[in-house]
């Protein structure tokens, strides 16, 4: 004997098979993004200023950055402080050691160097050590580190932003660019 059909609507939910994990959740974000009032292009601007202010080592200030720089460029804030959430425990020791690296090569800094830079740092840590030690001396230690991380986060973020940008373009591609009620 088959199981019970729900004959007066055939879409119904159990007629469909069941997504689970990262495919449903991702339909779902699909579906209320396309289901928005908004122009995709504000959409697509405002998760890449999102994305692009997540990948830079400004821990704390992101969301209110992000807010901000969607304000001034006219891009959606909602979507820009949801992007800032790609910058989470998991992901920010890739983004700073990409940034830290891409840093190094920059500014012409060694690769032995930069591996030694890294190693005294998480030694540092280890150790319990914070500036509050002797801080011109610790602040000297870690200098060369930060430049590199600064000057390394930005080309990492604009192509982050970049890529986020063109991700939610393609996403969008069927949605007219319409502008009614943007929050």
């Amino acid at each position: 004997m088959q199981p019970h059909r729900d004959l007066s609507n055939p879409g119904s939910a159990a007629d469909r098979p069941r997504d689970s994990g990262w495919k449903r959740s991702l339909r779902y974000y699909r579906i209320c993004l396309t289901r928005s009032h908004t122009m995709p292009r504000r959409l697509a601007m405002g998760a890449a200023v999102g994305v692009f202010v997540a990948v830079l080592p400004i821990p704390g200030l992101q969301l209110v950055s992000a807010a901000g720089l969607a304000w001034l460029i006219r891009a959606h804030r909602g979507a820009a402080i949801a992007a800032t959430f790609a910058a989470n425990p998991l992901t920010y020791p890739l983004f700073w050691l990409a940034s830290y690296l891409l840093g190094a090569v920059i500014l012409g800094m060694p690769v032995s160097e930069a591996a030694h830079d890294l190693e005294r740092l998480t030694g540092l840590m280890k150790q319990g050590w914070s500036l509050a030690d002797n801080p011109p001396r610790n602040f000297q230690h870690i200098l060369p580190s930060l430049v590199a991380v600064t000057v390394g986060s930005i080309p990492l973020a604009l192509a982050s932003g970049a890529l986020a940008y063109a991700g939610v373009r393609q996403l969008l591609r069927n949605q007219p660019e319409r502008a009614l009620a943007t929050p």
